[in-house]
């Protein structure tokens, strides 16, 4: 029976739970045989999971008890109940198993958060050793909510380790594998002032301005956007074609680079210049807000010079790609 702090939710989720339910149990399944594949193993048919059968099964089982529950409250599908006890009982089900099925379904029966300018998913991957690595990336477009782009920088080369994760991504990973990853997370997000907008970066650190620069694409944004990126050189610049191509599709929009090998470029710039960032370069709008991302010494360097400049460090906001050994939050 349903209590009474129950039934509301109950009745309020149902017609969007029976639209949805062959989805929900595809996803159900899905996950939880990515978190404990030993289910596979003398627990469920193999051949029912790849025919759809058990998800239609799951889907019609749980849409026939929940409108029960709602609509029949005293004349609940005993059968239905007896027939899934027995078909457990003969499979040596555990009490502890069914806590499993709950949290595997309630996730897939979760919204589906569509991300902030600026945020981050977690990937898990499966490692060759058995251990599962996580490891954050950026978004770096605009999402639905249904369709993420993350990017990965390939760490190896120059005689340090090779990344784990991100080799595994690059020469392993290819269409239509199934990823582990989280809902978007992250704190330094684009506000709402309405007020011009300053992104400085550094290497890989455009990550996550290509996603917040698509955000402001999307919205139809007017602000005044200034986009400042330094690099080893031209070819080095990641996700240059994208960010070029939403700096242009802003009715305000503009883009400086510092290349470390000469100030040598190809690209419709406002201005290329040879050496590290010098802010002194750019006409810097009055009023911003400015978002860091980069190695520390070039975040430290950027935000020493705005402080300098008058900027308040509150308008200043910075990602750290890793643990924050910084800390300017607290300066």
């Amino acid at each position: 029976m349903l209590s009474a702090k129950a039934r509301p939710v109950v009745q309020a989720t149902l017609p969007a739970v029976a639209d949805n339910i062959g989805t929900i149990a595809e996803r159900f399944y899905r996950h939880m045989f990515t978190e404990h594949p030993d289910l596979l193993d003398g627990t469920f048919n193999r051949g029912n999971q790849a025919s759809g059968a058990q998800q239609q099964a799951l889907a019609g089982a749980v849409a026939a008890f929940a409108d029960a529950l709602v609509h029949t409250p005293d004349n609940l599908p005993e059968r239905l109940l007896s027939r899934v006890a027995h078909k457990h009982a003969s499979l040596g089900i555990r009490p502890d198993q069914y806590r499993i099925v709950h949290d595997h379904l309630m996730w897939a029966d979760r919204l589906v958060k569509t991300s902030l300018p600026g945020q981050y998913i977690t990937v898990r991957m499966p490692m060759p050793d058995g251990v599962r690595q996580p490891r954050q990336y950026s978004l770096t477009r605009a999402d639905d909510g249904q369709h993420r782009q993350f990017s990965v920088k390939w760490v190896h080369g120059g005689g340090r380790p090779d990344g784990e994760v991100s080799t595994l991504l690059h020469q392993r990973v290819g269409v239509g594998d199934v990823l582990t990853m989280s809902l978007p997370y992250g704190e330094v997000v684009l506000n709402d002032s309405g007020c011009p907008v300053v992104f400085a970066s550094a290497g890989i650190g455009i990550a996550p301005m290509a996603g917040m620069l698509s955000h402001l694409v999307a919205a139809g944004s007017h602000l005044e956007v200034m986009v400042l990126h330094a690099d080893i050189d031209e070819t080095s610049f990641a996700l240059r074609r994208q960010v070029l191509g939403d700096v242009a599709a802003l009715p305000r929009g503009s883009m400086y680079a510092w290349y470390e090998r000469g100030a040598q470029t190809r690209l419709p710039l406002d201005g290329a210049f040879a050496g590290l960032m010098d802010l002194a370069q750019v006409p810097l709008p009055d009023g911003a807000a400015y978002y860091l991302c980069g190695p520390l010494p070039f975040m430290r360097a950027v935000r020493s010079s705005l402080i300098e400049r008058g900027v308040p460090a509150r308008d200043i906001q910075y990602e750290v790609f890793g643990p924050d050994l910084w800390r300017a939050d607290l300066e």
